[in-house]
This record gives structure tokens, sequence and C-alpha cells, in this order.
């Protein structure tokens, strides 16, 4: 549900979402909740970038092979991400059916990402130095539309600079409904 809560803002640019039979559905609270709790606190950023190509999203699913989104100077590579679990414990079953991530562009090399069970690459969409690498990633959240970090990630959760890791639970240590917002810029080099 919060996959495609996200997917309707950030791809089909949504000005609001009618959710109907959701008294049938098992526990969705949660999941509901904290969909609309990403909507609410990027709600500025959303309303700023819709309708101007500078916001996108992508909806994968389990078994969905990578699917690939362009925004500004870069391509964006997003695949279903499965949980770890903590060394010497049992695989984690994932919580969700689909992975999602909503990209929104807000400068030349800068991009925040909301989403869950997502893995993301990039690389270079324009001419230029052929490799881009993460120069900053900031977990956090907006308050009263301002931008608060939380945590900045670096080179063990980011693949040396080279991915993205949007987690169904914060530190990925339990599986748990989550929808993580990051803050991030990339930087391109030969």
């Amino acid at each position: 549900m919060e996959a495609r809560l996200l997917y309707a803002f950030g791809c089909h640019d949504a000005i609001g979402i009618s959710l109907m039979g959701i008294e049938r559905l098992p526990a969705p609270e949660t999941e509901m909740i904290r969909g609309f709790e990403a909507i609410r606190q990027l709600t500025p950023l959303i309303a700023k970038h819709q309708g101007k190509g500078t916001m996108s999203a992508v909806l994968v699913g389990q078994k969905d092979p990578p699917k690939k989104v362009q925004l500004g100077n870069y391509t964006f590579e997003v695949s279903f991400m499965t949980p770890r679990g903590l060394p010497g414990t049992p695989a984690l079953q994932p919580p969700f059916s689909s992975g999602v991530a909503l990209f929104i562009n807000t400068g030349p090399d800068e991009y925040y990402v909301a989403g869950n069970s997502a893995s993301v690459t990039f690389a270079p969409s324009t001419p230029g130095p052929e490799h881009a690498g993460l120069g900053t990633v900031e977990e956090g959240t907006f308050v009263n539309g301002r931008w608060i970090p939380s945590r900045q990630l670096a080179g063990d959760e980011t693949g040396q600079g080279q991915q993205l890791s949007l987690r169904s639970s914060p530190a990925d240590r339990i599986p748990d409904r989550y929808v993580g917002i990051q803050r991030f810029t990339l930087y391109r080099y030969r």
C-alpha cells in the first residue's frame, strides 16, 4: 500500500489519494500511517516539483528485473531489495511484495529519495565523465518543511559510494514497515 502511495505521487504527480475498502484489509494501519507520514513530510517538496520533470518514482516487485528512470543528469536503476538479518539469525522474509523509490531532483547533483525495499544504482546520462559516485548521503526527516539529518551514511552503508539502500526498516534490523527518506549528492569522475 505505501509503495503505491509514493509511486502515485512521484510518478503520476498525484495531488491526493482516496482509499476505498481499507476496513477490509488485514491490519493496514501501520503500513498506511507510515506511507502517509512520508508523504506528509515530503508535501512541500512534492508540491514544488509536481509537473516540472524533476520528480519521478519506480515501483519494482520481488521478481521484476531492475527498472530505470532518468532524472536530472543521471539514470537511476532500482532493484527489489530483500532484507538482511543480523549475522547468525535466520533469513528475513520481505515485509513488502514490492519496493519503491520516489526521487526528487532539487539541484544539479542533489536529490531526495523516499522508499523501502529497494536498491538504487546510478550512472550519468549526459555528456561528461562516464562514472558517478555518491558524494554525501544523509538519512533524516522533514520538520515543518526543513530537512533535519539524523545520520550520515558512509562507505559500508553505500557500497563504497556506489549504491543507495532503501531498507524496509531502520538499519534493516527488524522486519517492520518503514519508509526512509535520504538526501544525497552525486559527483562524476573518469
